[in-house]
């Protein structure tokens, strides 16, 4: 009996482990008590709010960024700033 309540607390902590890394892995931040998403901006770096933040689309891909002027200067040369 002991055995099986050492194996179910283990599993637990694996669960419990496991939710943690997803939960970790998901970009998002809280504003004003709700969680928001959030993206990096491919141009100057920064995490920006998905929410509310200028955007462009490219190759089927969303751009979130901090001002317009790095949108701009993204819409010159998209290539520049695909992989950052």
């Amino acid at each position: 009996m002991k055995k099986y309540i050492i194996a179910g607390s283990v599993a637990l902590l694996l669960v419990i482990g496991l939710v943690w890394v997803i939960v970790q892995n998901e970009p998002t931040s809280v504003s004003g008590g709700k969680e928001v998403a959030m993206a990096k901006d491919p141009v100057c770096g920064m995490e920006v709010s998905k929410k509310g933040s200028p955007s462009t689309v490219h190759m089927g891909k969303t751009f979130y960024f901090k001002s317009e002027g790095c949108k701009s200067r993204f819409n010159e040369d998209p290539m520049k700033y695909m992989n950052n």
